[in-house]
């Protein structure tokens, strides 16, 4: 790892450091930081939300701020995929991230990309807000879902 891609994983670090501490939470240890990619979790109102620092030669400086919508089932009908990818063409207009279905896990994810070199963490948390209700709006019409 590079001078420059090492400044970024600890930038990325700082910024998840200070959510937590935002949140009145503890932050989990970095040993590992600086080997691959790097995430925490947290969950807010019952959410799943995931950090990630996935490229350790990240030249660029961004990260992905996830969001858990649910797991759906394989008997599923097609109608809840249909959805998340009715609502990624809205989202793409708007540069605003997208859906990505986590086959492993049969997880839907929105996943939006975001530049670590304007982050705060007050802003992390204004965006993690700003999902909660679209997240328990979809969950409400989804009842096929597995929301967890």
């Amino acid at each position: 790892m590079t001078t420059e891609m090492r400044l970024w994983r600890r930038r990325f670090i700082e910024l998840t450091e200070s959510l937590y501490c935002l949140r009145g939470e503890t932050p989990p240890t970095v040993d590992d930081a600086f080997d691959g990619s790097w995430q925490t979790t947290l969950k807010l109102r019952g959410i799943g939300f995931r950090l990630l620092h996935d490229d350790p030669d990240d030249t660029v400086g961004n990260f992905l701020l996830q969001c858990h919508f649910c797991k759906i089932p394989p008997e599923a009908p097609a109608g809840v995929l249909q959805a998340a990818l009715e609502l990624n063409h809205a989202f793409a207009r708007q540069a605003a991230g997208m859906f990505v279905f986590d086959a492993d896990e049969r997880e839907l994810i929105f996943s939006l990309l975001s530049s670590l070199r304007s982050a705060s963490a007050p802003g992390v948390l204004r965006a993690m807000e700003g999902m909660v209700p679209t997240v328990q709006l979809w969950r409400s019409f989804m009842q096929q879902a597995v929301c967890h």
